[in-house]
């Protein structure tokens, strides 16, 4: 497992919802000191803590791991639940409107 690539993800979905260190450590029960080695990629959290972190950071365990990931890209399905794995929060909020736009557009007459 890349532990420095999986610390990067959690970083960044941290930031996209404006947590300090602290306060995701805070919420994860976990010290901030442990937080800061699983986003700098020196440890890699054991199940109960990653989902603690996953649950913290509003993410889906997939998301945190969508490059250790083996998804077939030939196939358009796969495809395109490879982009949703590897969206950030923020991304899936935009594509789920946009899916419920087209879904609505598709239901008048």
């Amino acid at each position: 497992m890349n532990s420095v690539r999986l610390g990067e993800r959690i970083s960044h979905a941290r930031h996209e919802i404006h947590l300090s260190i602290e306060d995701a450590a805070d919420r994860a029960n976990i010290s901030a000191a442990y937080f800061y080695q699983i986003e700098s990629g020196n440890r890699i959290p054991h199940l109960p803590v990653f989902i603690r972190i996953c649950n913290t950071l509003c993410v889906t365990p997939t998301h945190l791991l969508a490059d250790e990931l083996e998804l077939n890209e030939s196939d358009p399905y796969r495809r395109a639940c490879n982009a949703l794995l590897r969206a950030s929060p923020l991304q899936l909020q935009m594509i789920i409107a946009m899916l419920d736009s087209i879904n609505e557009i598709e239901r008048k007459p």
